[in-house]
């Protein structure tokens, strides 16, 4: 981790997440991005929970719009309604 906070029972991390995107990726809005073998850097954070020394909640965090972006896809608007 590039960053760690710890609060009472509650820990806070912040690393990078890095890879290549080779299968489907479940993009925001519901559409389905196949592999494009596009190298990927995002920042992320998780969240973490605990109680009696076990994890009882984690949460990472990440940016969907610029992992969308390395990996191709665009930003569009639907009908305003």
């Amino acid at each position: 981790p590039q960053s760690v906070f710890i609060s009472g029972d509650t820990l806070v991390a912040e690393y990078t997440l890095t890879g290549t995107h080779k299968g489907p990726y479940l993009a925001p809005g519901g559409d389905v991005a196949e592999a494009t073998s596009r190298p990927i850097n995002v920042r992320a954070c998780c969240v973490s929970v605990v109680e009696d020394d076990v994890i009882i909640s984690h949460r990472i965090f990440y940016d969907q719009f610029e992992l969308a972006a390395q990996i191709g896809g665009t930003l569009e608007f639907g009908e305003v309604r």
